[in-house]
């Protein structure tokens, strides 16, 4: 299976390490707590039906997996890990997705 992280991903990402990073004061502190996350990937793309359901009619593959605060969403098909969004699970998720 291989990995494909989409844009909303990676600017979620970028977000939660800017965030993470101002708010601490450490650089150190963000790139471990992205890292934290990108584990969770490597997780997904070994069991990728791990996470919990959370699809619709519209989206019927996507799945949700909890890493630490975040909410990871991401589809698997065809060989293929798509990560989708990344939010901190305490957002407002309706008004997100």
């Amino acid at each position: 299976m291989r990995l494909r992280i989409g844009k909303r991903a990676n600017a979620d990402l970028d977000e939660i390490w800017l965030y993470l990073a101002r708010e601490s004061g450490s650089s150190e502190i963000a790139t471990r707590a992205v890292g934290r996350i990108a584990r969770a990937f490597d997780l997904l793309l070994r069991f990728p039906h791990a996470g919990r359901s959370c699809g619709s009619s519209r989206n019927p593959d996507r799945r949700s997996y909890a890493s630490g605060d975040y909410l990871v969403y991401y589809c698997a098909d065809k060989g293929i890990l798509q990560i989708l969004r990344v939010i901190h699970a305490r957002r407002n998720l309706g008004s997100i997705l």
